[in-house]
């Protein structure tokens, strides 16, 4: 747990162990990056600022281990698009909130909480766009699921339905683009190379050289 608030820390580490969790509390990067090593880990709350710092040198360490991890913080413009599938828990919140965040993270495909949300990208092919389309339904599509098994287990599942809410967002505007793409390619004139002609020499008859009627 990285938070630099010293009343906000004691309250999420009650939570926390309240749900049978083991936390090891830290209030800066340099000991959150420590922390980051501890076998144990299973998962992190993390708050983007830390004292002057980001902690965004935390999350790098964190996926390197491949443990996930939610944001919990009052800076939602503070972390990069490199975290965009991360679950984020905005300051304040219920307890139930955080807890339903945490049980998602824990939940999902590894991939699919500390991978970036897909974008158009620079490749402008349609076959490009189509592959990120189709990842993208996949993801959310296992998504859902664990969404959906999670709320019949009772779990706030705010967090985890609004970043499903962006990530559905993404997948159109990749699917107005791949349209888009698509119609430039059609309208698109077809260009055809011209190969030089070959030199034909012509005979022409001429009544001199024609041959006699009988």
């Amino acid at each position: 747990m990285a938070e630099d608030n010293p009343l906000i820390s004691m309250d999420l580490q009650q939570v926390l162990e309240d749900e049978g969790a083991m936390v090891f509390p830290a209030s800066s990067v340099t000991q959150a990056l420590r922390l980051a090593q501890t076998p144990a880990l299973s998962a992190a709350v993390i708050d983007i600022k830390l004292r002057t710092e980001n902690a965004e040198p935390v999350c790098d360490a964190l996926s390197q281990r491949q443990v996930p991890f939610i944001f919990y913080t009052a800076y939602p413009d503070s972390s990069s698009k490199r975290w965009s599938a991360v679950p984020f828990v905005s300051k304040p919140a219920p307890d139930s909130v955080i807890i339903g965040a945490l049980k998602y993270a824990l939940s999902a495909n590894k991939h699919d909480i500390l991978s970036p949300l897909a974008e158009p990208g620079r490749d402008p092919s349609l076959i490009a766009i189509d592959q990120r389309i189709v990842d993208g339904e996949e993801r959310i599509a296992r998504i859902t699921r664990v969404i959906a098994r999670l709320q019949v287990g009772g779990f706030d599942m705010s967090a985890a339905e609004a970043l499903h809410a962006t990530m559905t967002k993404t997948l159109n505007r990749m699917r107005d683009y791949q349209r888009l793409l698509a119609s430039e390619k059609w309208r698109a004139p077809t260009r055809y190379s011209r190969k030089p002609l070959n030199a034909v020499t012509l005979t022409v008859r001429t009544p001199s050289s024609a041959a006699p009627r009988s």
